[in-house]
């Protein structure tokens, strides 16, 4: 079975709504912390992963959006886990995240 590009935005708006309720959520225990950043690497893979498989046509509609700055995260967290920080991983959480959530939102209702 393929996957349009329809779909790869529902996993992406899926994956963001995720992040953002890991973000709305106080988790200040140390050992907490460390979940929290392991799930949000792991969303961010989600996304980069969904939004390389996307198509030139969708991804236009949405000029604004870092299209190269995310496939790269999913990489960097993939294959250079070493490089990224916690703080990194919280920015793009509560930066990039919610524009991109946005954006996708704005094209899935338009569709």
């Amino acid at each position: 079975m393929t996957r349009g590009d329809k779909d790869r935005l529902l996993d992406i708006l899926s994956a963001t709504t995720e992040v953002q309720e890991i973000m709305s959520k106080d988790l200040s225990a140390q050992a907490n912390e460390k979940v929290k950043l392991r799930a949000l690497e792991r969303l961010i893979e989600i996304i980069g992963e969904a939004t390389s498989r996307l198509s030139d046509e969708t991804t236009s509609q949405m000029p604004l959006v870092k299209w190269r700055l995310i496939k790269n995260s999913r990489v960097m967290l993939a294959h250079e886990y070493f490089r990224i920080s916690g703080n990194q991983v919280l920015d793009i959480a509560k930066t990039d995240i919610p524009f991109l959530q946005s954006a996708v939102r704005d094209v899935l209702e338009r569709a």
